[in-house]
């Protein structure tokens, strides 16, 4: 059963994602890189808090999107350049190493965590919809982030 308590708490972290988000979209990035970094850091120290160990895990990776966002939000993207690409393993590598430790701390198998060989043929769906969510995401944003150029579908797989 689900405490009221900890139902405040989810509220109050999409709260307090949505403000940070907003901050960057709208008002200033640097504050909304802030307001990320106080909520990854308290993320981290409450999580270190709570005595329950399944709640404790849950809270840690909540702290990963706010990781994600101070990093692509700190390195912005020069895109159609010849580093663009280089630069994206600079925003994710520290995530998914991130990711990879926080599996490690909580003991998660590659199982446990979706990566299975069993049933590949869903694992495919599962990548050809964010395949197809980033190319979407490519042609709505594409006016706003590329110049009048010819795109060919390499440079598009390369962005989604």
């Amino acid at each position: 059963m689900t405490s009221n308590k900890t139902i405040a708490g989810l509220i109050a972290y999409i709260l307090v994602l949505g403000i940070a988000e907003l901050s960057i979209a709208y008002y200033s990035p640097v504050l909304g890189i802030v307001i990320h970094l106080i909520l990854m850091f308290f993320l981290i120290y409450y999580s270190s808090m709570v005595e329950n160990k399944e709640k404790s895990n849950f809270i840690m990776a909540l702290a990963l999107p706010s990781l994600l966002r101070i990093i692509s939000t700190s390195i912005p993207l020069i895109v159609l350049s010849d580093i663009a690409v280089i630069q994206f393993f600079i925003i994710y590598v520290p995530l998914l190493v991130a990711a990879f430790l926080l599996m490690r701390s909580q003991n998660l198998t590659l199982q446990d965590v979706g990566f299975t060989t069993k049933k590949f043929y869903i694992q495919l769906i599962i990548g050809a919809t964010g395949l197809s969510f980033g190319v979407i995401e490519f042609f709505i944003l594409k006016e706003e982030i590329l110049p009048l150029v010819t795109i060919n579908f390499a440079e598009i797989l390369i962005y989604a």
